[in-house]
């Protein structure tokens, strides 16, 4: 199964049709298939596809101020220990080594982590 642009392809049926039509290639028994096939494609169902979710990588750090910990963006140095979803708060698959985050993508939402910090 794929997504197609129906728009699009009605709109080369349509040129098409035109095209053979001005050379006299299309009968009008052709012409109505045409139609009726541009009436198909125009009605056929629409697959429903989800809209990436950005995200970032966040954790913890002590506000020494605030005498408690706060949430801020992981910048990708030290430890990622408490490393989470911003979207869903899943913590992040670690490598094996347990020093870098193993993926761009939250293992639960999907969440493509590419959010800069300003967003």
């Amino acid at each position: 199964m794929r997504l197609i642009d129906a728009d699009k392809l009605i709109e080369v049926f349509a040129e098409k049709k035109e095209v053979w039509r001005g050379n006299g290639v299309l009968p009008s028994n052709e012409s109505l298939m045409w139609l009726a096939a541009m009436g198909v494609t125009s009605n056929a169902p629409t697959i429903d596809a989800v809209p990436v979710v950005h995200g970032k990588w966040m954790t913890y750090k002590y506000d020494e101020k605030q005498y408690r910990h706060v949430i801020i963006p992981w910048d990708g140095k030290g430890l990622p220990h408490d490393i989470f979803c911003s979207e869903c708060r899943t913590p992040a698959l670690l490598n094996g080594h347990e020093e870098d985050v193993d993926s761009n993508y939250c293992p639960k939402c999907g969440a493509k982590m590419d959010l800069e910090e300003d967003q």
